[in-house]
């Protein structure tokens, strides 16, 4: 059956047999320090948090929805000192399979030659009857025939002002697509009422889109070209809180 079952406290998910992240920006911090904020690299920590989520989730398959690196374009030295050490550590754990984000320019030549580490077209794969794709380029077209599919790449938060700070909870969100504009650009796929569903970026280190703003900025050719419906958007926090549809959900909200 396809299903997402998201992990309670964990921007992470259960889809079939694999736990899925998306996300992870590894290498975040030389960006930061470039700009002159200095943050120890995060990569132990990542490494101990993911393999304990590993083992509480009991699955023997990662999949990377996208952005495991952080730099757009070629590599850092710390992504290509941290990034294979990461991934042959998780191999001790489990097999590993990585769908390219905007951010995994150069990926195929940092990932260590390990025969548990795959990396994907970046337009997407099929896993128990569920799409996954990253966000940011048009997925293929047996993607879109998937009833619910999965991306990552908005880093999507809830914003809430509570009177003296203004707060960012990084939320799930899901939403129809609108028919039309799917069947549009995809003729040839049969509609079966498809559902988006957003996941929360892995990392803790990353900026956010806030999906309650006004602006609605939000990211990827799916949502540009109106295909997701942003009108009947609902959302959940990590903790499992359903605070129903978004565009209900004011900032100024305690």
């Amino acid at each position: 059956m396809a299903s997402i079952k998201p992990i309670p406290e964990e921007p992470a998910a259960i889809v079939g047999e694999s736990l899925v992240v998306t996300d992870l920006h590894i290498g975040v911090e030389t960006s930061y320090r470039d700009r002159g904020v200095m943050i120890p690299s995060q990569i132990k920590k990542l490494t101990e948090r993911l393999k304990n989520l590993i083992q509480q989730a009991d699955v023997n398959k990662l999949i990377v929805l996208g952005d495991l690196k952080h730099n757009v374009h070629g590599s850092s030295w710390q992504e290509q000192k941290e990034i294979p050490k990461f991934l042959n550590k998780l191999t001790n754990h489990v097999s590993i399979s990585i769908i390219p984000g905007n951010h995994d320019g150069n990926l195929k030549k940092i990932i260590p030659k390990n025969k548990e580490i795959k990396l994907l077209n970046n337009r997407g794969t099929i896993v128990n009857e569920v799409g996954l794709v990253h966000g940011h380029t048009w997925p293929k077209p047996e993607i879109m025939q998937c009833k619910n599919i999965l991306i990552g790449h908005n880093h999507p938060v809830i914003e809430f002002n509570d009177g003296f700070k203004q707060h960012r909870k990084k939320a799930w969100i899901r939403t129809p697509l609108n028919k039309n504009n799917l069947t549009k650009k995809y003729p040839n796929i049969k509609w079966k009422n498809q559902k988006l569903v957003i996941m929360p970026a892995y990392s803790n280190l990353v900026g956010s889109v806030s999906f309650n703003n006004t602006k609605n900025n939000f990211l990827g050719p799916l949502f540009n070209q109106n295909i997701a419906n942003t009108n009947k958007m609902k959302t959940h926090l990590l903790d499992g809180t359903y605070l129903g549809k978004v565009k209900k959900i004011k900032n100024n909200q305690k």
